[in-house]
């Protein structure tokens, strides 16, 4: 556990430095509202200048990505801090984007290429929509899909 901690705060800089150019609130277990962490743990908020959904990143045992109601963990490693990164440029970028599919009784989130569903026909949206591995076999009827950027002007609510 302590090496996994030794190579967390060692990396918190090298993720401050890729968000160098977002303003950024850096927390510990220490700070108040943040004692959901532990020792040794950092809560990094990516502060979205829209006011909108922020990102989030939490640092510790393993690494977990946070944004538009959707999260990912990855190991605390060399290749979990590689794909953590590359998630974050991508949000960051609007070259990624949440998928939300709320039907009666389930809400789904998945982060995905850019989608923009202005583009699309009713048709070829719900062909894109149950494209989607974790929404296959997912009836649309009365659903309601949502896609969710950082820059919020593209953020868009589909209800089928």
């Amino acid at each position: 556990m302590k090496e996994n901690l030794l190579f967390t705060t060692s990396k918190l800089d090298m993720l401050l430095e890729t968000l160098q150019e977002f303003k950024t609130e850096v927390h510990t277990a220490d700070d108040k509202g943040y004692d959901f962490l532990d020792d040794g743990q950092y809560f990094i908020s990516v502060i979205n200048p829209e006011g909108t959904n922020n990102l989030a990143v939490k640092l510790g045992n393993g690494f977990t990505l946070f944004f538009g109601g959707w999260y990912q963990e990855y190991l605390a490693n060399e290749d979990g801090l590689n794909n953590l990164i590359e998630n974050i440029k991508n949000i960051l970028k609007n070259n990624s984007c949440i998928y939300i599919l709320s039907t009666p009784g389930s809400t789904r989130y998945v982060i995905g290429e850019t989608i923009f569903v202005d583009d699309m026909q009713s048709r070829s949206l719900k062909n894109k929509i149950l494209s989607i591995p974790e929404f296959k076999k997912t009836s649309l009827r009365n659903a309601k899909f949502r896609v969710v950027y950082w820059n919020a002007k593209y953020n868009r609510e589909v209800y089928f």
